[in-house]
């Protein structure tokens, strides 16, 4: 997340540098270069934090899934259970 916030902050930093210093003009081509290849450092790294970020999110889903298959097991089992012994109660 630091590195986005930093690529970012170069990208602002090189768009007011371009507008006010007429001595930058001359050099727009470098500019431009320098400015497309940190758009697309920012972007690779919004792409990683991405995969990141739903590679947590499916580790997370299977945690929960294993939890509500072993209460599920639980809670079935139970049920059944008291099913069974409502039928064997006696009524008197």
């Amino acid at each position: 997340m630091e590195s986005m916030s930093l690529e970012q902050a170069t990208l602002m930093e090189l768009a007011d540098d371009t507008k006010d210093d007429p001595a930058r003009r001359q050099t727009g081509k470098l500019l431009g270069r320098v400015h497309a290849a940190r758009a697309a450092r920012l972007l690779e790294l919004r792409a990683t934090a991405a995969r990141i970020m739903s590679i947590g999110e499916c580790y997370e889903l299977k945690a929960r899934s294993t939890e509500a298959m072993y209460f599920g097991t639980f809670l079935g089992l139970a049920g059944t259970a008291c099913i069974l012994l409502a039928f064997a109660w006696p009524i008197r």
